[in-house]
């Protein structure tokens, strides 16, 4: 039998991965990919709309794998008479996956401290010499 504690954590943590809408609740928090997948149109748009360019190409930049949530971008873009691919940058996607890539699937404990470093400098007129090991 489960127990009514395990139920109302349940319910707790499914309302906080919501969002209230204009036509009642969408998955995941406003801008979010899932979010993007489940809101009203109208409140995409409105969201999008209220944004600075910059914010939309942070956001773009953020979610290379969300093709919903970068149409959503790219259409309030059109809607400002900017070109949709302004945020595209394919370098930054590129440098992204393969950051993506190279990341280790399991935890790597951090290195251990590292040791003291010694510095000496001198100087000789007005230029400073600074040597470390």
């Amino acid at each position: 039998m489960i127990s009514s504690k395990i139920i109302a954590v349940v319910a707790v943590m499914t309302l906080a991965a919501c969002s209230s809408t204009s036509q009642g609740v969408a998955l995941g928090v406003r801008g979010s990919p899932a979010w993007n997948k489940t809101a009203p149109k109208a409140d995409i748009v409105a969201y999008y709309d209220q944004k600075r360019d910059y914010e939309l190409c942070t956001s773009w930049q953020k979610h290379p794998d969300s093709p919903t949530l970068r149409a959503n971008i790219a259409d309030a873009l059109e809607r400002r008479g900017k070109p949709a691919d302004m945020c595209y940058r394919p370098d930054l996607d590129a440098m992204q996956a393969a950051a993506e890539a190279s990341r280790p699937n399991s935890y790597v404990p951090p290195p251990a401290a590292r040791k003291p470093v010694n510095c000496q400098g001198y100087t000789i007129g007005n230029i400073t010499q600074t040597y470390c090991n």
